[in-house]
């Protein structure tokens, strides 16, 4: 009798739970449609991935990519996880200050101190990328082709020895 009560408050809880947790995803049932692989109710596609090593989890992934035009929804376990298949929306998701929380996925797979988390930090890169001073590298390029062409075309290997880089001189570069 005991029992029998133990076990339909804890499987009254468990509905409770599985309840809360339809009406906190229940945006994402409509937004995207799920893969068309096996879905279980609470661990998701995770018996898909299953029993696979690393290549084979890879290879599934990319099936299930195939599956999706836009958007995606796979879940592992009770957490909705969505694929984006497409580069311009991939950019709005990225770039959408609602994003600034980052999921938990973030910290899972350590991408937050990444590309996609930097974009406070990245005045401080472009001026790495650009610098402020000017530097002709053509003058380097043009030496440096001048060398394979000399090379090539002399047959000497070593332009820098001493009267050959008179050469370099005389030329207009």
């Amino acid at each position: 009798m005991l029992f029998e009560v133990l076990l339909s408050i804890v499987g009254a809880l468990l509905l409770v739970q599985y309840l809360k947790y339809l009406w906190a995803t229940r945006y994402i049932q409509k937004i995207t449609p799920c893969l068309p692989k096996a879905l279980y109710p609470i661990v998701g596609h995770i018996p898909m991935l299953c029993g696979l090593d690393s290549e084979g989890i890879f290879s599934a992934m990319a099936n299930a990519f195939r599956h999706v035009d836009h958007l995606g929804r796979m879940m592992i376990g009770p957490l909705p996880v969505i694929l984006i298949n497409h580069p311009e929306t991939l950019e709005a998701v990225l770039t959408s200050e609602r994003m600034l929380n980052k999921p938990y996925f973030y910290d899972f797979m350590e991408v937050s101190d990444g590309i996609f988390g930097m974009r406070e930090l990245r005045h401080l890169v472009s001026a790495k990328d650009n610098p402020s001073f000017g530097f002709d590298i053509h003058t380097y390029i043009s030496k440096c082709n001048l060398d394979t062409i000399f090379n090539t075309t002399m047959g000497c290997n070593n332009i820098d020895e001493a009267g050959k880089k008179e050469y370099l001189h005389r030329l207009e570069v």
